[in-house]
């Protein structure tokens, strides 16, 4: 899937995207309000996630490596998350925080993922 920032956008998490620009969707959150995991190095190291109401569908094609997860419940040792359409590796319960940590072994756990994922929609 890949997306681009609507021009009318003005959420702060759009604003991380540039307008000129398009990007692959990694993942989908399905939350209060459905959200798509992106990225960009020139904000982040680590992909972010950006509302869907906030970007144009360019190729909605799913990735053929996706996998669906049921809402995560809270647990005394990790908080909650909700329904997810993602490779294994980001379903994994830790991955996501792990990688935003800079853990060596999630980066390039996403370094692989994120080369699968962009030979596949090129």
């Amino acid at each position: 899937m890949i997306v681009k920032k609507l021009a009318s956008s003005l959420c702060q998490d759009a604003n991380l995207l540039k307008e000129s620009k398009t990007y692959i969707v990694y993942a989908i959150l399905f939350d209060e309000d459905v959200k798509f995991l992106v990225e960009d190095e020139d904000v982040f190291s680590f992909p972010f996630f950006v509302s869907a109401k906030e970007v144009e569908i360019i190729d909605n094609k799913v990735s053929s490596y996706w996998k669906y997860s049921n809402p995560l419940t809270r647990t005394p040792k990790s908080s909650s998350r909700s329904a997810m359409l993602a490779c294994e590796e980001m379903l994994e319960r830790f991955f996501y925080q792990t990688l935003v940590d800079g853990e060596l072994s999630s980066k390039r756990k996403w370094e692989l993922l994120k080369e699968r994922l962009d030979k596949e929609f090129d």
